[in-house]
């Protein structure tokens, strides 16, 4: 029991550490095309192309999808294109969870209700999110990082920046 406590204390702890270094937002300020990161897959289907996918099925042990608890015998199919990743489980084929997004003319991200597309310069962020600007400019080495929050669960969006200029974005477990 003892063991649990400290465990619960120090992942606690971690939280605090991360939320002084980083800013956080809410899931439902991250969207694609208007539409929240998990999503039906009804909203994709016109604007993605089958024949450039890549298709890899993976145990649910083997993948960690942020806010998403998937049962132990769980089978996840994960589609990878040039554009987006995302994933779908067996059981629930018709819903989506994006992991990964190099906005084009198809692909429009909104964070914080601020669109970014290829190119945006990372000023346009300074002011919305100082903290993790600062990290960002303080180690080049880290990506311009984001905490996301749904319910009481955490995850991290990963913004590349190049040259200053917005490229694409990683949603990534703790």
């Amino acid at each position: 029991m003892k063991s649990i406590i400290i465990a619960i204390l120090c992942f606690l702890c971690a939280i605090v550490n991360a939320q002084s270094k980083y800013d956080t937002i809410s899931f439902s300020n991250v969207l694609l095309n208007n539409k929240a990161l998990y999503t039906e897959f009804k909203y994709l289907r016109n604007i993605i192309n089958d024949k450039d996918n890549r298709a890899k099925v993976y145990p649910s042990n083997d993948i960690n999808i942020p806010f998403k608890e998937l049962g132990e015998t769980e089978i996840l199919y994960s589609i990878f294109s040039d554009n987006i990743v995302y994933n779908y489980s067996g059981s629930e084929p018709n819903n989506v969870y994006i992991t990964y997004i190099k906005p084009n003319s198809y692909f429009k991200v909104k964070i914080g209700g601020n669109l970014l597309k290829k190119n945006t310069n990372i000023s346009l962020l300074k002011k919305l999110y100082p903290n993790s600007y600062k990290s960002y400019i303080t180690d080049k080495n880290n990506n311009f990082r984001l905490i996301v929050r749904k319910d009481n669960k955490y995850a991290f969006l990963d913004l590349i920046f190049k040259n200053s200029c917005f490229q694409e974005l990683y949603l990534v477990s703790e």
